[in-house]
């Protein structure tokens, strides 16, 4: 609704959380949530009374699994993987293999599997459990372009080519004790992880035309 991020204000079963954001600034980056953790997710678009003052741009609110959502137990697991490359589908080993960087160190794979596991256990009436862990890496293969163009002589002048590639590994866990007092007080103690890993590689050949101050052959 117009706002900022730093205007929403995020919060996990209830309780504000602090920034994750690299910036000095109240941002969130729910890409660093527990995502298998997640039951529901609440989305409050204006501001209410019972919400901080800091909540003018609404507020998101992420539910945690619990035992107690499960007669039985329950383990869940998904397994996928991403696919980026700029070569294009051309055949099982092209997609398979590596998109070749600027140096060896820089080559990445264009295929990058993930996994999602989940278990919910509840042990009795009073006390149950939640276990989640997820591991996804991904990469993005870049190649950006840059001519400078004198737009009165109609002639290029320099022109650059950076080859960038970008990837990024996230490693999630997350668990869960429930202990249910009686029918309307429940105490919840909630342990959640979260790593991310990102390299970039920046190699760039630059092209300039013309030896002399004028410009010329």
């Amino acid at each position: 609704r117009g706002m900022p991020a730093s205007g929403t204000l995020v919060t996990i079963n209830g309780m504000q959380t602090a920034t994750n954001s690299f910036a000095s600034g109240r941002e969130t980056d729910l890409g660093l949530a527990a995502t298998g953790n997640i039951d529901r997710i609440e989305v409050t678009k204006v501001p209410t009374p019972d919400m901080p003052a800091n909540a003018v741009g609404g507020g998101i609110n992420l539910i945690t699994k619990s035992g107690f959502n499960r007669k039985n137990p329950l383990f869940s697991y998904n397994v996928y993987g991403t696919l980026n490359t700029l070569d294009g589908l051309r055949g099982p080993g092209p997609i398979f293999g590596k998109t070749a960087g600027p140096d060896q160190q820089a080559n990445v794979q264009r295929i990058n599997p993930s996994i999602n596991l989940s278990y919910l256990l509840p042990v009795n009436r009073s006390v149950a459990l939640a276990f989640s862990l997820s591991k996804s890496n991904r990469s993005s293969d870049w190649d950006v372009r840059r001519p400078i163009w004198d737009r009165v002589n109609l002639r290029l002048i320099s022109n650059s080519m950076n080859a960038l590639p970008v990837g990024e590994a996230k490693l999630l866990a997350a668990t869960t004790l429930d202990w249910k007092l009686n029918d309307r007080h429940l105490l919840s103690l909630n342990f959640s992880h979260s790593n991310q890993e990102i390299f970039t590689r920046q190699n760039t050949v630059t092209w300039t035309f013309g030896a002399n101050a004028i410009g010329g052959p």
